[in-house]
């Protein structure tokens, strides 16, 4: 992979690698090259991911993800008239020590990008579930961002896994303009595959009613997954997070390396 752009310098650079070694040796990022790419790389991801939430119609989402053609979208959810994208999560390669810090350089990096104001409005930083961590073999925190563009407000679900990052990293190089996503829909189709092709977590959420209709999907989707073994459950029930009071399960298409989370906060 080679860096599209930066913007720290490489005194910077240095002293975030001196600063968080222990962090980073756990990611096997061990030299300044290294760190420069990973941080590169993950700007370019929440960047991207930002213009993708704008961008992205979420009922268009689900009927690609439920495209073959022997299956049709489950009955509850064609019964709803319209889904909102939640969020977009994925893995982040740095550590969260190291993105609180760099923080306020992503706030001015993306307003310049999209030319338009964009605000930290909420963050929230918490260790991930305990079938998460299983999941992946690792301890995980997650952050999320609530970032308003303008009078958009978009959240960010960044996980932090404490494993090796090398894997992660995209292959090869990039001509890749992260300006031209913002007017070019088949650009950004392009870098979403290239940033986020090795990442197995990466998943559009999708915000549904309340936490009946979650447990409902979760059995609809446990018989779609006998029916259909390229579809398969992340976790054997849904989840209750208990930092942010969102309920949601997972549902994950192994043909396509992508997953759909299905969210509520509602869950009285």
């Amino acid at each position: 992979m080679t860096a599209s752009y930066s913007f720290l310098d490489d005194s910077r650079v240095a002293l975030l690698l001196n600063t968080y070694s222990s962090l980073l040796n756990t990611k096997q990022i061990d030299n300044e090259q290294a760190l420069s790419e990973v941080l590169s790389c993950d700007f370019e991801k929440v960047f991207h991911a930002l213009v993708e939430i704008q961008s992205v119609d979420a009922n268009q989402v689900l009927e690609n993800f439920f495209s073959d053609c022997s299956i049709s979208i489950p009955p509850i959810l064609v019964n709803n008239c319209s889904y909102k994208l939640s969020h977009v999560g994925f893995e982040i390669c740095e550590p969260l020590d190291i993105v609180m810090e760099n923080l306020p350089l992503w706030i001015e990096k993306l307003s310049s990008i999209f030319s338009k104001t964009v605000t930290l409005k909420k963050e929230l930083r918490f260790s991930a579930s305990v079938a998460f961590q299983k999941r992946v073999n690792a301890t995980v925190e997650i952050l999320c961002l609530w970032l308003q563009i303008d009078e958009q407000l978009l959240m960010l679900e960044l996980f932090d896994i404490a494993h090796p990052i090398t894997h992660l990293l995209p292959s090869g190089q990039t001509l890749l303009n992260p300006f031209d996503a913002n007017k070019n829909e088949p650009h950004q189709a392009l870098a979403m595959r290239y940033f986020f092709q090795n990442d197995s977590i990466w998943h559009y959420s999708i915000s549904v009613g309340n936490k009946e209709v979650v447990q409902q999907l979760h059995e609809e989707f446990t018989i779609l997954t006998t029916q259909q073994p390229h579809y398969k459950l992340a976790y054997p029930t849904p989840i209750q997070n208990h930092y942010d009071g969102s309920f949601h399960t997972k549902l994950i298409d192994v043909t396509q390396h992508l997953e759909l989370e299905f969210v509520t906060h509602h869950t009285d």
